[in-house]
């Protein structure tokens, strides 16, 4: 499990969101307008519930409790040359 000082440090690059028989929910950093992944929270009941925001051209496209989430991958953010 990943702790808060881990997060800080490294860039969530994609996300697994699900998956079904008609395909899956992946989001990646560099694809398919994806600007950026990081962690956000919001209040459950009784809890405030660790989520992971997806942002598309700069703006909040979604986001997803962790705890539902299937993936979350971490690494360095690609670059102009590096994109997808």
């Amino acid at each position: 499990m990943t702790n808060d000082t881990d997060r800080a440090s490294k860039s969530l690059i994609a996300v697994h969101v699900s998956e079904t028989d008609n395909g899956g929910e992946y989001y990646s950093v560099g694809s398919n307008d994806v600007t950026e992944i990081k962690w956000g929270e919001t209040t459950g009941h009784m809890a405030m519930l660790q989520t992971i925001q997806v942002f598309k051209r700069g703006e909040l496209h979604s986001e997803h409790v962790f705890s539902n989430v299937l993936g979350v991958y971490y690494g360095e953010p690609p670059t102009d040359d590096t994109k997808f």
